[in-house]
């Protein structure tokens, strides 16, 4: 299944399952493939991954949800890896057929929208220059954002910006 068949089965899912959500919004200097919004305004990212899953890929996975929650502050972040066994859920990496139910389980334990810290508006901003490719989401999350975010600077991608007036 490619990337893109993936993003449209995880809208069809999130759709049925009755919760409202955003499509490559920017958030936190990213642009997640979603961000779930549950009753009680709590917020949920989600990225989608076609990567076959292996253990390796899973960790992987799990990597970047962290990365995707710290810099979002959402309340929870989900990596969705198509090929899972249909029943895997661990942690922040499911499988396609557990995604409505993961949902489901956050938005009922977690009752409030977490707010950002002063830590996270404050600092520099770097700017760096890269191809904007999905293939280079590892490189952004894992190095440039992280060695920002230690740094006490934030690393927005251009693709990622809100106000996308300068892109055509």
């Amino acid at each position: 299944m490619s990337e893109k068949d993936l993003t449209n089965e995880i809208a069809a899912i999130i759709t049925r399952a009755g919760f409202n959500y955003e499509q490559e919004p920017a958030i936190g200097g990213l642009r997640p493939d979603f961000v779930v919004t549950g009753p009680n305004g709590q917020r949920v990212v989600i990225e989608a991954k076609a990567w076959q899953p292996g253990q390796e890929n899973v960790r992987r996975a799990r990597e970047q949800a962290k990365r995707y929650l710290n810099a979002t502050g959402s309340n929870a972040a989900l990596v969705v890896l198509s090929g899972l066994d249909k029943t895997f859920s661990s942690g922040n990496v499911v499988s396609l057929e557990a995604l409505a139910q993961q949902l489901s389980n956050i938005f009922a334990t977690d009752q409030s929208p977490r707010t950002e810290s002063k830590e996270q508006k404050k600092g520099s901003v770097i700017f760096a220059a890269m191809p904007f490719d999905a293939k280079y989401d590892d490189t952004f999350l894992v190095a440039m954002a992280e060695a920002a975010k230690n740094n006490n600077a934030s690393c927005v991608r251009v693709d990622h910006l809100e106000n996308r007036r300068c892109r055509r």
